[in-house]
């Protein structure tokens, strides 16, 4: 299971997915879980300045998937163009990407 903590830092106009992908050497998914916060019960859009929203995942690694190291990364879109959120850097004043890289995963 993965929990994730978001914080809303403004209010949101627009109803933003999550993505959890755990990905192979070749940045191929071999798993993931896309969703609205709380499986859609708690949209951003519903979300009040300074809510912490308390996010849970599951994802399912096929029996046949291969032994080794795996990126779990992270982020949030916008469905209807498929468009990723930035993330920010710290100061929130330079674009990091479009994923946050949680850390590496071994499967045995």
């Amino acid at each position: 299971m993965l929990t994730l903590y978001w914080q809303a830092l403004a209010e949101m106009e627009r109803r933003y997915t999550v993505f959890t992908h755990l990905l192979d050497a070749d940045n191929q998914i071999v798993a993931q879980m896309d969703s609205e916060p709380l499986g859609g019960t708690h949209p951003t859009t519903e979300w009040q300045f300074g809510e912490i929203v308390r996010d849970n995942y599951a994802l399912l690694i096929a029996p046949d998937t291969q032994p080794g190291e795996y990126l779990l990364e992270v982020g949030m879109y916008y469905l209807p163009t498929l468009e990723r959120l930035s993330v920010l850097d710290g100061s929130g004043s330079a674009v990091q990407g479009d994923r946050v890289v949680l850390g590496r995963i071994v499967v045995y």
